[in-house]
């Protein structure tokens, strides 16, 4: 398992300050970013798939 300072290495700097000028936009920031990790992203602790498709798998074997 990583750590917090694993995880800040891997993530994007979605969340620098000087990056987002109001709050509005850091949450949209967030937001999308969580859509892309549920998503998109592939997890090799999941058979390199997204949370979603594992998922749907699931949902179709039970």
């Amino acid at each position: 398992m990583i750590g917090p300072a694993q995880c800040a290495q891997k993530t994007p700097q979605l969340f620098s300050r000087d990056r987002h000028q109001t709050q509005d936009e850091m949450v949209w920031a967030v937001k999308k970013y969580i859509h892309f990790y549920n998503t998109e992203r592939i997890h090799s602790s999941i058979s390199s798939v997204s949370p979603n498709q594992c998922e749907q798998v699931f949902l179709k074997q039970a």
